[in-house]
């Protein structure tokens, strides 16, 4: 999910053996923030591309704003400053 907040697009490479059941029902859920790839030279012709793609958009698309929102619960993209916050708190309190 942090490749999909990041506006990169995650590739899966689908010829090797499943280690996840229903790893499908999972990936297609995440729509387009996935590329699939069926060969090694797919997978490694989408992996070029992707690393090609170095800018983050500013934001998120409304497809991966969904995505967040479901499975990470948000997308505001202030994790890190709730983190920050929530270690500062901590370490007051255990003062």
């Amino acid at each position: 999910f942090e490749a999909v907040a990041a506006g990169k697009k995650v590739v899966v490479p689908m010829f090797l053996p499943k280690t996840i059941p229903d790893i499908e029902q999972v990936v297609f859920q995440l729509q387009d923030a996935v590329s699939l790839a069926y060969t090694v030279p797919e997978f490694l012709s989408e992996l070029r591309v992707a690393l090609k793609s170095s800018l983050c958009p500013a934001e998120p698309s409304d497809a991966e704003r969904d995505i967040l929102d479901r499975y990470v619960g948000n997308s505001d993209g202030a994790a890190s400053a709730r983190l920050r916050s929530f270690i500062g708190e901590a370490l007051n309190v255990a003062k």
